[in-house]
Order: structure tokens, then C-alpha cells, then sequence
């Protein structure tokens, strides 16, 4: 199950950056979802679904290279994220991408492990925290979205009563 959840991480991490690149213009494809099915043999929406894998797992990748205590499980080549195996299904993955508090839930235990000095940060325990985290993040309700204050219309005692030319 590990080779299929890396092949999908890699496939996912692929599509991102033909997609960035907007290859299917030059090679001559009408459309991102012709392009993905001529090319991948997998349609418009899945080429999405792959798309929200890999900045899912993009940005748990960075999360958990944010610190230096973590820089063990640190790479350098920008495929990183896709190598490396969390553990997480797609559909978990599918679930926290754009949730910006599942990577900040991951950070937060990660440096809390790591100040604590009560276990090695190695990657077993990286994996296991970032599976935990996001467990816990898909099972918890979403953040309520923040609205704006709201605006109220002025009263007629805030603005002065406009004179007419009669002398009123």
C-alpha cells in the first residue's frame, strides 16, 4: 500500500507541475482536461483531485521542515513532498488541502515534540504525528469562516439634512 500511496503522491506532484506550466498550451491541446486525458488518461476532475493531493501534501511537507529541530527529515529537491510517505490516503489528503489549520495543527505539535526533548524527531515519529494531526483536524468541525464586521447605515442624526435652494 505504501508504493501505491507514493505512485499517487508522485503522479499528483506531476500534474501540479504540468498544470503550473500550463504545458497542454504549447503541445497543442485545446484544454487542461484534453490534455490530461490524451496524457494521463485521467479526466478534468481528477486532474484536480491530484491537484489538491499535492499542495496537501506540499504543505505538510513544509510544515514539517519548517523547524530546524526537524531537519533530519529535511530535502532540498522540490519533489520532497511527493517522496515522502505520511501515510495519509487521498481522500485525506483530498480533505485538508487549503485547510490552513491542519498545517498549523502539524507545526504546533511538531515544535511542541520537539521543545519537549522527550522523543527523537525521527521520521517514524514525524509521520506519526503529522497522521494524528490530521486525524484529529478532519474529525473536528471546520474553523468558522471570519466575516467582516457588519455596516450599518448611517442615521439621519450622523449626516447633516441637505438645504434646498427654496432657503428650507
Amino acid at each position: 500500500m505504501d508504493d501505491v500511496r507514493r505512485s499517487v503522491a508522485v503522479l499528483a506532484a506531476r500534474v501540479r507541475g504540468t498544470h503550473a506550466a500550463r504545458v497542454w498550451v504549447p503541445l497543442g491541446h485545446s484544454s487542461w482536461g484534453s490534455y490530461c486525458r490524451a496524457e494521463f488518461g485521467i479526466s478534468r476532475a481528477q486532474a484536480y483531485r491530484l491537484l489538491d493531493v499535492a499542495r496537501a501534501l506540499a504543505a505538510i511537507h513544509d510544515a514539517v521542515t519548517a523547524g530546524p529541530e526537524t531537519s533530519r527529515t529535511r530535502d532540498t529537491d522540490p519533489g520532497a513532498a511527493a517522496a515522502l510517505d505520511y501515510g495519509l490516503s487521498q481522500r485525506a489528503l483530498i480533505a485538508v488541502s487549503g485547510r490552513t489549520d491542519a498545517v498549523a495543527e502539524i507545526t504546533r505539535r511538531l515544535a511542541a515534540l520537539a521543545h519537549s526533548g522527550l522523543q527523537a524527531l525521527d521520521a517514524a515519529t514525524v509521520r506519526a504525528v503529522v497522521r494524528q494531526a490530521v486525524r484529529d483536524v478532519r474529525t473536528a468541525p471546520p474553523p468558522a469562516p471570519v466575516e467582516p464586521p457588519p455596516r450599518c447605515a448611517p442615521s439621519s442624526t450622523t449626516w447633516p439634512r441637505a438645504r434646498t435652494s427654496s432657503g428650507n
